[in-house]
């Protein structure tokens, strides 16, 4: 036997549709102000939120409300600005890296040097060998400006002999300090 809602059922059931579609409409979470209230079930720490409109917490609950936007914070120090990379590129012969400690690399008057960055590579024909770019550190030129040091070795260990040349690519990152 087929079933066949009758005029009543459809009734009924449209009559329904409309109640939980108006009350869900009606509904007011968030509240107006934007404030999202909880209440907190004191025995287990069981939350539910409700509409204060139309409900409040029982006396089993703790209230907690809070709201979307927050509280505004207090202002921050300016921090960093001004952010620039200084690069250089160039080479260097092997006497000239004979006991030296690299190259250094400044920023700009008024700026402070975070950090860097190099790459080198030993050049000899045919092939390009790799070099290490390492020992990165701040320094100080001789005025107390701050630098950073690149340190070039091979990777093998080896001493750079006066036939070397070793091509790099260096660079500093620089920014102005709040004081």
């Amino acid at each position: 036997m087929k079933f066949i809602p009758t005029r009543a059922v459809t009734v009924i059931g449209a009559a329904l549709v409309l109640m939980i579609g108006g009350a869900v409409a009606y509904a007011q979470i968030p509240a107006t102000d934007g404030t999202i209230t909880g209440c907190v079930l004191k025995s287990s720490g069981q939350v539910r939120i409700i509409d204060t409109a139309k409900e409040s917490c029982r006396s089993t609950e703790t209230t907690v409300p809070w709201n979307q936007a927050g509280q505004p914070g207090t202002n921050g120090t300016n921090g960093v600005s001004g952010y620039q990379i200084v690069s250089r590129s160039g080479s260097l012969t092997g006497n000239s890296l004979v006991g030296s400690s690299g190259v250094l690399l400044g920023c700009p008057a008024g700026k402070v040097a975070l950090g860097g960055f190099g790459d080198a590579h030993l050049v000899r024909s045919p092939v390009n060998l790799p070099v290490d770019v390492s020992g990165t550190f701040l320094s100080s030129d001789d005025e107390g400006v701050p630098e950073v040091a690149f340190r070039i070795s091979k990777l093998d260990g080896s001493p750079f002999v006066a036939a070397d040349v070793v091509e790099y690519v260096i660079q500093v990152t620089c920014a102005v300090m709040a004081s």
